[in-house]
């Protein structure tokens, strides 16, 4: 007897913001030492990092991490959605055409930037 697979389910939505929020906290330390870089005098990555960690702590280095993870489980919960409700309202089955694909990316892309708007002017 040949075993019968069932037919692969879709991940929850909340698993790409989830996934997308722990990125952003790994890389919320770099992203904030470059927007000092930017606003400040020093001269190098390194030192700013040692210049927050000397005078804010290690904590420091995660100043606004909320606002960042707010934006990252709005937006990026958000695109996953639209982006396979947007594939269903193209009719983009398994083995559709690339631009169809792209077409339901744009779409939720747009999407997502609506909703994830309000973080991102926290951020």
């Amino acid at each position: 007897m040949v075993p019968v697979s069932k037919p692969k389910q879709p991940y929850p939505q909340y698993l790409g913001g989830i996934a997308a929020s722990i990125a952003a906290s790994i890389t919320h330390p770099l992203d904030l030492t470059k927007v000092r870089l930017q606003a400040s005098g020093d001269t190098g990555m390194i030192q700013s990092l040692k210049k927050t960690v000397r005078t804010a702590g290690v904590r420091g280095l995660f100043d606004g991490v909320s606002a960042t993870l707010f934006r990252q489980m709005t937006y990026s919960m958000c695109r996953f959605w639209a982006y396979d409700e947007s594939k269903k309202f193209l009719g983009a089955g398994k083995n559709a055409p690339a631009w169809k694909l792209a077409l339901a990316g744009s779409m939720a892309g747009g999407i997502a930037g609506v909703v994830g708007n309000p973080g991102e002017i926290l951020m």
